[in-house]
């Protein structure tokens, strides 16, 4: 019987470092790659832009992922008891910053249940981080943005929506963050109402009549 490897993963972005764990992990036995679910994730870094059926289709067409399975809570604990792998293998970067906490986590089940912890070397040079940023750039369209709304209030007991009325609060609103442990606590998205875009130019609540002005000044956020 081959042993069970362990393999957590958000696969949203999927860049050479992954594929490369999950290459090394097949060394060992048969791969099983615990996606996290929208609701694991949402809580501590922003929403997949790939629902968890798009994900789990990707991974499990990768060469070597012997099966592909939800973790449902950011830490692995509760799949590792459950499943109970031989072996975990992880990328060596979370030894410090968020998943720091997690580690720790990992290597107390794993050392009671009798399994061993295998960190590979971080592949320099690609970080998930900089090519989401790559990917905002590009843009996004008014039914995306919807689909994300829907996706987040279903994943979230509560989303986070702050008022902008125009593009640096925007550019703060995106951009803030507050690490909170092994949570990231950040913006979920940004609305505009007619008052405070008129209040802020030092006119009346005219959305009516100012209707142009409106859509300059929420297209200058959006940009």
């Amino acid at each position: 019987m081959n042993k069970k490897i362990y393999v957590g993963m958000t696969a949203d972005i999927m860049h050479p470092g992954l594929i490369h764990i999950i290459h090394e992990a097949t060394k060992y036995g048969d791969v099983i790659v615990g996606l996290l679910t929208d609701k694991a994730i949402a809580e501590h870094k922003r929403l997949p832009y790939l629902t968890y059926d798009q994900r789990k289709e990707v991974v499990e067409n990768i060469k070597g992922v012997f099966e592909v399975v939800p973790q449902e809570d950011w830490s692995y604990v509760p799949n590792l008891e459950k499943l109970k792998p031989d072996y975990i293998i992880h990328g060596d970067d979370w030894k410090t910053g968020p998943l720091r906490e997690v580690r720790e986590q990992v290597f107390e089940v794993m050392n009671a249940q009798g399994g061993k912890v295998i960190e590979i070397p971080y592949t320099r040079g690609i970080n998930s981080s900089s090519l989401d940023k790559d990917i905002k750039a590009i843009g996004t369209t008014p039914d995306v943005r919807l689909k994300s709304l829907r996706r987040l209030i279903q994943a979230k007991p509560v989303v986070r929506i702050l008022e902008a009325h125009d593009g640096l609060c925007g550019l703060i609103i995106e951009n803030l963050e507050v690490q909170k442990g092994n949570k990231r606590e950040v913006f979920d998205g940004m609305w505009s109402s007619s008052l405070t875009d008129s209040t802020s130019k030092g006119k009346p609540d005219i959305e009516a009549v100012d209707l142009t002005t409106r859509l300059q000044d929420l297209n200058n956020i959006l940009e």
